[in-house]
């Protein structure tokens, strides 16, 4: 090869290398960037990214060719979810472990109080009526 047509490859070269950086340019004018924490179901039961919710916004870009990057930045933080009778705040959706406990030392309260208390009139008597021994009375002729 001699040193012409070395010239003629390399700047061939270096134009598409700068038809490329210029596309590229281009691209990132048009690219958008959004970011957040990822989660799902969002409240339209999609899924959200920080504020924003993925199925609205990538709907605005129905029939067109897209790059989608995604990058994790790191965790997100544990959600959080409190509970709306005592306020216990919980890692997880669930029932309250503290309102779960409440309700079942109150049970056996209950209980200890049914068993130390005196039996009513009305519970002594048998539901069988096996002990009452009814004799009803005979007419006289």
């Amino acid at each position: 090869m001699d040193q012409a047509e070395l010239r003629r490859q390399l700047r061939e070269q270096l134009d598409e290398t700068q038809r490329e950086q210029a596309r590229l340019a281009t691209l990132r004018k048009r690219m958008q960037y959004e970011q957040g924490d990822l989660s799902y179901p969002s409240e339209t039961g999609g899924w959200q990214l920080g504020d924003v919710d993925l199925g609205e916004y990538l709907a605005r870009y129905w029939g067109k060719r897209l790059v989608l990057i995604i990058t994790p930045a790191g965790d997100a933080p544990t959600p959080m979810y409190t509970c709306g009778v005592c306020g216990f705040v919980m890692n997880e959706v669930g029932e309250c472990p503290r309102c779960k406990l409440q309700a079942i030392e109150f049970e056996r309260e209950m209980q200890q109080q049914q068993a130390e208390r005196t039996p009513d009139v009305f519970e002594q008597v048998p539901n069988d009526h096996s002990e009452i021994n009814c004799v009803a009375p005979q007419s006289q002729n």
